[in-house]
């Protein structure tokens, strides 16, 4: 079974125009995430797969290629190792 990806509960964020504004408030630091990572944040507003978010942008940035697959999924590794994005356990 594939894990679920979340948005963190642990940090702040802000919607400014197509961009995402992040604050992580424990470390004082902020960040801008560009349109095709605010676009993965937007699609994170419920628990979604790899898989899933992969597929989503596929079919609104019409990426095609497996680079851009691949800086996709790196895209997702950062927000994971920032832990603006956490895995979640579906109860069973």
């Amino acid at each position: 079974m594939e894990k679920m990806i979340v948005r963190s509960g642990d940090i702040s964020w802000k919607a400014v125009e197509d961009e995402i504004m992040i604050i992580d408030e424990h470390e004082g630091t902020y960040f801008c995430l560009n349109a095709e990572a605010a676009a993965v944040w937007r699609f994170l507003d419920a628990s979604r797969t790899r898989n899933e978010i992969l597929g989503f942008m596929e079919e609104n940035f019409h990426i095609r290629t497996k680079k851009r697959r691949t800086e996709i999924a790196r895209l997702v590794d950062d927000m994971l190792q920032k832990r603006f994005i956490v895995f979640h356990e579906e109860p069973e």
